[in-house]
């Protein structure tokens, strides 16, 4: 006998006191089929019209797909429904007595045929399908889609949705970083807090450099936000000393020259946080001193491609030797690797931005038209000046 319905009729059973045993077995059977459907405010037979409507099923028995399918589907509703109105309703309004032969019949047809059926069924509701789909590498990571997909998502299974891709982050190929922000959006204030916290647990104790990696890959800003101030500082100070730390350059294995490359792992999976740290500036000129004070242009290509976009803002602009080296790359013989990544960021600067205007030419884009008048001082002009 199955263990579910084994201890939900144990203790009446062993006192021989059937017609409870049959209570408890009915009451067995209305809880899987509310586990399964998600119904929490159903009960009885509409519970089970519900759960097993043939047009909008919340629970399926098989694919649906024949006559076969259809019809052993639409058995088990109404051998549910009969169990229900005829043993179970009458009990609600008049004292019923039933023997152990009826309550033993009772319990093969729910342990053999219909909760075997039912612990065995797909819900339509289950997370798994939708686990599935965010993981899967042919989901397209799009706003769009992320917004279509989170809408086919009951409320109720958000969070444990968003706990369990968390907590299986490892497993996951490829983060659907998208979907996973459009889903943590829809949680409510005391789940997201709740999210929020299951993150920062997992920040303190024995953690390991590619664990802190994959747990920042689930902090967005409005992750960040909700964290404590110490888990940011630890976050912060740590993506300092990784960045001060980080080295690339060319070894020979014997064969040939390769890169080989220390540390700047952690910050580079934490740029999409990078803006909301009240260390950025430091980090900023960390990488600029790098890029500045190294001729290794291997190391200042990786640094320009990964973080030109930090680097440009207006308390960069009197660093004459970044200037040149970023003008000296850009007009050398080759485009460098940050080429495209960097214009398309310098596009996106008003044409009077003092950035724009010092890469503008070397990208190929238009300047600002300059006013013929803008140098023309009229205070400096004199009654003798004038022809008239």
């Amino acid at each position: 006998m199955k263990e579910i319905l084994a201890e939900s009729i144990k203790t009446h059973y062993d006192n021989k006191d059937y017609t409870e045993v049959v209570r408890d077995a009915l009451l067995c059977l209305t809880t899987e089929i509310r586990k399964k459907s998600d119904l929490k405010d159903n009960d009885g037979v509409d519970l089970i019209n519900k759960a097993f409507s043939e047009k909008q099923p919340l629970i399926k028995i098989n694919k649906l797909e024949t006559e076969t399918d259809k019809n052993k589907h639409r058995g088990i509703m109404d051998l549910s429904k009969g169990l229900i109105e005829y043993f179970r309703n009458p009990m609600s309004h008049s004292k019923q007595e039933y023997s152990k032969k009826i309550a033993d019949a009772i319990l093969v047809l729910l342990d053999e045929v219909i909760l075997e059926e039912i612990v065995g069924s797909k819900s339509v509701n289950s997370i798994d399908d939708w686990y599935l789909e965010f993981t899967n590498d042919l989901s397209p990571n799009t706003e769009r889609y992320a917004k279509k997909l989170i809408a086919t998502i009951p409320n109720n299974k958000y969070y444990e949705l968003s706990v369990m891709l968390y907590k299986n982050r490892d497993n996951t190929p490829k983060l659907k970083d998208k979907i996973i922000d459009e889903l943590v959006s829809n949680l409510s204030s005391e789940e997201f807090k709740a999210y929020c916290n299951v993150i920062e647990k997992d920040l303190f104790g024995n953690v390991l450099e590619k664990e802190i990696i994959s747990i920042l890959n689930f902090i967005s800003s409005d992750v960040w936000k909700n964290l404590s101030n110490l888990a940011k500082t630890k976050i912060e100070d740590m993506i300092q000393e990784d960045i001060s730390k980080f080295h690339i350059d060319y070894e020979y294995d014997g064969i040939e020259y390769l890169p080989s490359r220390q540390n700047g792992y952690i910050i580079e999976n934490s740029t999409r946080i990078l803006k909301n740290f009240s260390n950025l500036q430091c980090i900023i000129d960390i990488i600029i001193e790098k890029i500045t004070l190294d001729s290794n242009t291997l190391l200042q290509d990786f640094l320009l491609e990964k973080y030109f976009s930090f680097i440009i803002n207006e308390n960069t602009m009197a660093n004459e030797d970044l200037l040149e080296i970023i003008c000296n790359s850009l007009n050398s013989q080759y485009n460098p690797t940050w080429y495209n990544t960097a214009k398309e960021i310098i596009k996106q600067l008003p044409k009077d931005n003092y950035w724009y205007t010092s890469f503008a030419e070397s990208f190929g884009l238009e300047l600002l038209e300059k006013d013929p008048f803008e140098d023309f001082d009229t205070l400096e002009i004199s009654e003798e000046d004038l022809p008239f």
